[in-house]
């Protein structure tokens, strides 16, 4: 339940219950039907600041995107499967139009490779890289590395890189369609990668820099947002891509023990309040920066 203030603009000093709610195996992703990506191409769409009790709003009222789609597929009926036999997910990306494939367990997500038809790209990693580690709790941080040889274009390919995973925020999103979700955890992802393409017979060696920002919500299997910056030869994009799943509000599913939050906050416009129905509350004491 949200309650809006009027009037006078407060910090707020007080947080009653706490969430003890983290992010495990369950947010792996499934095979399951196509969801549709909204990717919003706007310099307002960003990934906002990180840090506990956080408010990230992305309604963006009146911003347009281009819309994709996902699926995740058993990776025998992929174009590639004799070579990611032991993965147990494939996921075909419209918007890369790739298949990215998976090792699932309750402890990790593994990368083992992927695959793109349009230019006859593969890349299968001898040494699988792990991008989630659970229990993703704020603060927490993992590091890992991979490598493999692939081809592209009848070339042969090479890839070696490090993947930095840490949970830097945690709080309340505001999706599209105006529905508030709880809690939610903010996944960072840094990826450096050396890539050696042999032409011709010499290699051709380059070096990129990706940060991924993933919206993870305990039990779903699909983050809310993902913003993606790539860094490659001193220039960079931004995507911002919105994920469409059923809406998921506060229920004691997600958030099973008492809760209190106000957000924004600290605050210098107009602040919610936000409530489990078994917080205890008896009475709300509200005081301005000045402790008044």
């Amino acid at each position: 339940m949200g309650i809006k203030f009027t009037g006078l603009l407060f910090s707020f000093f007080f947080f009653i219950g706490q969430i003890s709610a983290q992010i495990d195996s369950s947010s792996n992703p499934v095979i399951g039907p196509m969801i549709n990506i909204l990717l919003i191409d706007s310099p307002l769409a960003t990934e906002g600041p990180g840090g506990s009790g956080r408010y990230w709003d992305f309604t963006f009222s009146g911003i347009q995107g281009v819309n994709y789609t996902q699926q995740g597929m058993l990776p025998s009926t992929t174009p590639d499967a004799s070579d990611f036999s032991t993965s147990t997910i494939a996921i075909f990306n419209s918007y890369h139009n790739q298949y990215q494939y998976y090792s699932t367990s309750s402890s990790a997500l593994v990368w083992n490779g992927f695959s793109q038809q349009g230019n006859d790209l593969l890349m299968k990693f001898n040494d699988p890289g792990i991008i989630r580690q659970y229990p993703i709790i704020l603060g927490t941080t993992n590091s890992d590395q991979y490598e493999g040889t692939g081809s592209i274009n009848g070339y042969e390919f090479y890839r070696r890189g490090t993947v930095t995973m840490t949970c830097d925020g945690e709080g309340i999103v505001r999706d599209k369609n105006q529905n508030l979700i709880y809690p939610v955890y903010r996944l960072k992802t840094e990826w450096n990668e050396v890539d050696s393409i042999e032409q011709n017979g010499v290699f051709v060696t380059s070096v990129s820099r990706r940060v991924n920002y993933e919206f993870l919500t305990p039990g779903i299997s699909e983050p809310i947002a993902v913003v993606e910056y790539d860094y490659n030869s001193g220039t960079s994009t931004k995507n911002f891509f919105l994920i469409s799943k059923p809406p998921v509000s506060i229920t004691s599913d997600l958030a099973p023990g008492p809760f209190f939050r106000v957000f924004p906050n600290p605050s210098n416009e107009m602040p919610s309040l936000l409530y489990s129905e078994n917080s205890g509350m008896s009475r709300i004491e509200m005081f301005n920066a000045s402790g008044k």
